[in-house]
């Protein structure tokens, strides 16, 4: 938590095909930052994010297999505090 309504996150994930599909599936990673805002106690929350993806342990963005990903979501809840 950056403070009490604001947080960010770094994630790394990554995709190992086993030897039954790894002539059909490539090893592919993702890398992304996120923001997240929380509004009104935490009933209302703000997230964004912005990564990168690539395949076979090679980043490479002149390829057309590598690519940006950008993600923007809103959640609206009913915090019993309030009620």
């Amino acid at each position: 938590m950056i403070s009490r309504n604001s947080e960010l996150a770094k994630r790394y994930s990554v995709f190992l095909p086993n030897k039954e599909i790894n002539e059909y599936e490539e090893r592919l990673e993702e890398v992304a930052l996120g923001y997240t805002r929380y509004l009104n106690g935490h009933c209302i929350k703000l997230q964004g994010n912005l990564g990168y993806v690539w395949r076979n342990g090679l980043m490479n963005t002149a390829t057309i297999h590598d690519y940006w990903l950008a993600t923007f979501q809103v959640d609206l809840g009913i915090n019993s505090y309030y009620l």
